[in-house]
């Protein structure tokens, strides 16, 4: 009998030295754990939005997200860009390889972004956001006859309400513009 398995074998000291070890540093990571309810799981990618109200899907397309497109292209760990024309919107996700700096890409897509300077002048600022695996348990639309601003406050307060409730502190509103 050779090897390790015979050495722990014949030196029983040193076979519950390590046992004793691996089980105080288990305990230990135990308590340094992060614990989350919901836990938020960065991933490598970001989504930049624009609102053109009133635009066409293909105008959208040519003045908006090719020039997206076209600036973000140069972006260091890029993996893949999809984008999405809509009437009013424009969506385009870019998604960065697994093993890079998130912050540094976000900041780097930010700044290209923000150089481009022949968008629509009736277009809203691109909206940038950086993707997260969140697990919701509950979903809610609100809508109706009435100026975006209403609605918006309106879902305010409804998250409000609902984040007063046990279990409700993570309440976010999604979808909706800033009030500019």
């Amino acid at each position: 009998m050779n090897g390790i398995v015979a050495w722990f074998a014949r030196n029983a000291i040193a076979a519950n030295l390590v046992m004793a070890v691996a089980f105080i540093g288990g305990i230990f990571s135990f308590f340094s754990l992060e614990r989350e309810m919901f836990p938020t799981v960065e991933v490598a990618g970001a989504t930049v939005q624009v609102a053109w109200p009133g635009a066409s899907p293909q105008e959208v397309e040519e003045q908006i997200i090719t020039r997206i497109e076209e600036q973000v292209a140069s972006v260091d760990g890029l993996d893949r860009i999809t984008s999405i024309a809509s009437e009013g919107s424009a969506v385009v996700n870019i998604r960065g390889r697994d093993d890079l700096d998130m912050d540094e890409f976000i900041r780097e897509i930010e700044r290209k972004v923000n150089q481009i300077n022949n968008l629509p002048q009736s277009s809203f600022r691109p909206q940038i956001s950086q993707w997260e695996q969140r697990n919701w348990y509950f979903g809610m639309a609100i809508y109706g006859n009435a100026e975006p601003r209403v609605l918006k406050r309106i879902a305010d307060d409804v998250r409000d309400d609902i984040a007063e409730i046990s279990g409700g502190e993570l309440a976010v509103v999604q979808g909706t513009l800033g009030e500019e």
